[in-house]
């Protein structure tokens, strides 16, 4: 009886606990049920959310709730995160970074010209009358040892009649003479027709020639074109006097300009196809023979030799070379190179000085990357540093996801563990920045820029109005980076006597003040933040000022809108 009173009292107790928790339990659903919802997120990839209850798109697991006024679960500030859904409507498409072999094709433009080396003029030996030409017309077609021209010359025609005498005497047996001076004599008067232009075998056809005909052929030196006559029947000539010029056309060059970004994947040997714009449906391929290794100063090209075949044609009955001389073309130069590490070039957005891609974490997580570039190729670019292989690039869409980093406020992209690129490099003596010591660095940037901006638009009152913070900003660095070697360089714009009396003074203070802007960086640590510029032309050619700006594009402070753009990026270890 007792036990049973017992075990009654202990079940009473049992369900009044239950009882307890469960008004405990449905108070807490009513209190939930109660708070706003903000999203649901995934435990295991937090970059991962939705609007509505679901599973997580990477592991399945469900979603958690994450209601107002409760902090959700850790992200990658740095990652771009987008829904299936947005993925979808912007056909986001991405591709694995590969080691590959890179080619370009590169289209240059140049002239046919002839081969120099193969050029010959025909001059007269004697002095001659022109009794008849066989060749009248540029242009022409001869062949080595066609006649040219026949001339009557008293000189020439002396020295055949000498010769064929001695050779007379000769085969008669009497020459009154010994032998070998008869053939001293023989071999002086062949000598004297070499002299006088005929060839071993007109020399030897004299005792052939009719009494009666007094007239001596000039024969084609080499098999070519005609490219220059200066003569006409029934002319007089002088010793020396020009009369064709020959070149041989059977070979031609190809001559274009590269520039000096491009020299350095040209070679000797190279294939290089020709389309002359003279016939359109012929292409001819060639090989590079020379590179001039002198750059022009005005165009900062030189002069690329390609030597092409020219084949004989047939046209009514006449033949004549396919290419034209000192016609136009257009030519594609194959470059190769070795194998690399490289994406689709369309992966790559290229914002100021700033080349970027966007690399897929996670399906829906994109991080921003600075890389470095290399070779360019026709479909696909090097990529130096900033990226590994086998990551995935965004092809499609990175344009799209770009826009969407700067609308959720997803920091600048920094490189990749991988990398080496930065804004503006600082030397590997300067030790690495504290938190305090960046920030002090890029609010002076920021300021900095202010009055850089102001300035390149013109607009004295608002450089003015940026002085007192650029100030500030100034006194925080040299307060934090007292004691490094080259901050004494550094000073306010106060002490180089800025005056407010005009803008030209204001910008002549302001270059004088950032002399020292690349020196600097380059001892105490570079900004995270800031682009290094330089003005080659201020405060006249020859001299060099530089500024820094937040971000691009290229905004000249010193000469605004006269030269709005003069200057380049540059890197600390740059400066003379």
């Amino acid at each position: 009886m007792k036990k049973g009173i017992i075990i009654f009292i202990l079940l009473a107790v049992i369900a009044a606990v239950a009882a307890l928790l469960n008004r405990q339990t449905q108070e807490t659903s009513r209190k939930a049920d109660s708070r706003k919802v903000l999203f649901y997120q995934s435990a295991m990839h937090p970059w991962i959310k939705s609007d509505k209850p679901g599973n997580c798109t990477i592991c399945g697991m469900k979603l958690s709730p994450v209601y107002e006024g409760e902090q959700s679960m850790g992200t990658n500030e740095n990652l771009v995160l987008l829904g299936s859904n947005t993925i979808t409507v912007l056909n986001v498409a991405t591709e694995k970074a590969a080691v590959r072999p890179l080619s370009r094709r590169l289209t240059v433009a140049g002239t046919i010209d002839d081969n120099e080396s193969t050029h010959r003029i025909i001059s007269a030996y004697v002095d001659a009358r022109v009794d008849k030409l066989w060749v009248n017309f540029l242009g022409a077609e001869v062949r080595a040892g066609e006649p040219m021209v026949s001339i009557y010359s008293p000189a020439l025609l002396t020295a055949e009649q000498e010769y064929l005498t001695l050779l007379r005497r000769q085969n008669s047996g009497i020459t009154g003479l010994p032998g070998e001076a008869h053939q001293e004599l023989l071999a002086a008067a062949q000598g004297r027709l070499l002299r006088m232009g005929l060839s071993e075998a007109q020399i030897a056809g004299i005792q052939d020639k009719s009494p009666t005909n007094f007239q001596s052929e000039i024969l084609a030196p080499i098999s070519g074109t005609v490219v220059l006559k200066q003569i006409y029947e029934g002319q007089y000539v002088k010793e020396g006097e020009p009369l064709f010029e020959i070149s041989d056309f059977s070979t031609m060059w190809f001559l274009f300009d590269a520039y000096e970004r491009d020299l350095a994947f040209l070679r000797p040997g190279q294939k290089v196809i020709v389309r002359p714009a003279a016939t359109p449906d012929k292409k001819f391929e060639g090989q590079i023979t020379f590179i001039n290794p002198n750059i022009d100063p005005m165009t900062r090209s030189s002069k690329v030799r390609v030597e092409i075949p020219n084949p004989l044609i047939n046209i009514n009955g006449r033949q004549q070379r396919l290419l034209f001389h000192r016609s136009y073309a257009e030519a594609d130069v194959q470059i190769e190179q070795p194998s690399a590490l490289a994406v689709p070039r369309e992966a790559v957005l290229q914002p100021g000085h700033s080349p970027r891609i966007y690399v897929e974490r996670e399906p829906g997580a994109y991080e921003p990357r600075l890389v470095e570039l290399g070779f360019v190729g026709d479909t696909h670019i090097e990529i130096r540093s900033g990226l590994s292989e086998g990551e995935k690039v965004v092809l499609q869409g990175n344009m799209l996801i770009d826009a969407q980093a700067q609308l959720s406020n997803v920091p600048h992209p920094a490189v990749h563990s991988h990398g080496s690129q930065t804004s503006i490099n600082r030397d590997k003596t300067a030790t690495a920045l504290s938190t305090k010591e960046q920030s002090a660095l890029n609010s002076f940037v920021q300021a900095s820029s202010a009055i850089s901006a102001a300035l390149a638009s013109d607009d004295f009152s608002a450089a003015s109005a940026a002085l007192p913070a650029y100030q500030e900003s100034l006194r925080v660095v040299m307060e934090i980076f007292q004691g490094h070697p080259t901050i004494h360089e550094w000073h306010t714009l106060q002490e180089i006597e800025l005056s407010n009396e005009n803008i030209k003074r204001l910008r002549q203070a302001f270059s004088q003040q950032n002399a020292a802007l690349n020196k600097i960086f380059k001892t105490i640590g570079a900004p995270t933040n800031g682009i290094l510029y330089q003005c080659p032309m201020f405060p006249r050619p020859g001299k060099t000022a530089y500024w820094v700006q937040a971000a691009g594009p290229l905004r000249n402070p010193y000469w605004g809108a006269e030269m709005l753009e003069c200057g380049t990026a540059i890197k600390p270890n740059e400066q003379p």
